[in-house]
């Protein structure tokens, strides 16, 4: 997980924000009232609003916005977003310096290059 973000709320202050799945809100003092992006269930919008006190957290099961609004005190929180993965393939930059080798050498007309060779599903038979 990455580092928790401390978030603080003045008295009847409301903060709206995006969430991803996986992600982890600790209340650590006060109390505040989370209210979670709507969702379709057999056709009826189902809103929820859920009050979380002083030591309580909320796991969110999937990505969405949530707005977190104080009543009479203030309230801190930590927001703990998942760990991502970049998508990208280590091997990734070496392909590419490859296919512009392969590139030029056929720009080139390098005779030592074999000819490109066509599947036998993509030849007409």
């Amino acid at each position: 997980m990455n580092p928790p973000t401390p978030i603080r709320l003045a008295p009847r202050q409301t903060v709206s924000f995006a969430v991803g799945r996986g992600s982890v809100l600790h209340v650590v003092h006060g109390a505040v009232s989370l209210l979670a992006s709507p969702q379709w269930l057999a056709e009826t919008l189902i809103t929820g609003e859920h009050p979380l006190r002083q030591g309580e957290h909320w796991l969110f099961e999937r990505d969405g916005r949530i707005t977190l609004r104080t009543d009479g005190l203030r309230a801190e929180l930590t927001y703990q977003a998942p760990f991502t993965v970049a998508a990208t393939p280590r091997h990734l930059p070496r392909l590419v310096t490859f296919r512009r080798w392969q590139r030029r050498m056929v720009q080139a007309g390098n005779p030592d290059l074999p000819a490109p060779v066509t599947p036998e599903i993509f030849s007409k038979t």
